[in-house]
């Protein structure tokens, strides 16, 4: 790994071209050999596969030329923030698949989704800085519950939390990339704070106090909106129950 300094000509490098890797930790820029991943072509892998191909397969042959008119409008106002911290906008295909899977994640009906969003807004994440993790059950086991006690700034009911987990990690660590593996679907009422989210480790992992678990969560408005993903690595507290 080679470290690098810029120039003005060039400030900041990320991404890959030639099979060489851009990017930045806290030590600053770097650069390494680019490397494929091993694709284990497991069921829930090929799962993922489908549901993006399904999702793009019917924004183009399913959803009227209105329909897909409709999803561009919306995703030219709506921008996310690149790695670089520079405003840019995704597809409206782009947008479509997002809430596409997001609305088959969450049980939603995929005819709902060909309408798209007349607030153009993402939907807002909810407010997660005293979310925190116990055992959902006496022993250690593969059960746990999500708590918080503060309520989203914008709450309507029948709006949706997806939740995923990613496998432990050492408390040095600070952040945590994927895999991420969904674990459960959380239904909203107006007002409430964040509902309390019991679930069975979808690594079939036994869970015990002390341990450190990546998290990944986002909502899903009624409307087809998708918040951005919020990440955090949570720790373990013990059997909160009797």
């Amino acid at each position: 790994m080679a470290l690098i300094k810029f120039s003005a000509a060039v400030s900041e490098a990320r991404g890959s071209i030639g099979g060489i890797v851009f990017s930045r930790n806290a030590g600053g820029a770097y650069m390494r050999t680019r490397t494929t991943p091993v694709h284990p072509n497991s069921l829930l892998q090929a799962q993922a596969k489908s549901l993006f191909s399904a999702a793009v397969n019917t924004f183009t042959n399913t959803l009227s030329a209105g329909e897909r008119t409709a999803w561009k409008s919306y995703a030219s106002v709506v921008p996310y923030t690149d790695v670089f911290g520079a405003t840019r906008y995704y597809s409206g295909q782009q947008r479509y698949v997002q809430a596409y899977v997001a609305a088959v994640n969450a049980g939603k009906s995929v005819l709902s989704v060909a309408t798209a969003p007349t607030t153009m807004t993402e939907a807002e994440n909810v407010e997660m800085s005293t979310v925190s993790i116990t055992q959902g059950a006496a022993v250690a086991d593969g059960t746990l519950t999500f708590t918080n006690t503060l309520a989203p700034s914008d709450v309507e009911a029948g709006d949706l939390l997806l939740l995923h987990v990613g496998s432990p990690v050492t408390p040095a660590k600070t952040y945590f990339k994927g895999p991420y593996r969904f674990a459960d679907v959380s239904t909203f009422a107006a007002g409430d704070a964040y509902p309390d989210v019991t679930i069975v480790d979808p690594y079939s992992r036994d869970c015990a106090a002390g341990m450190f678990i990546p998290c990944q969560w986002r909502i899903v408005k009624a409307d087809n909106r998708v918040s951005p993903v919020t990440r955090a690595i949570l720790l373990v507290g013990a059997y909160a129950g009797a």
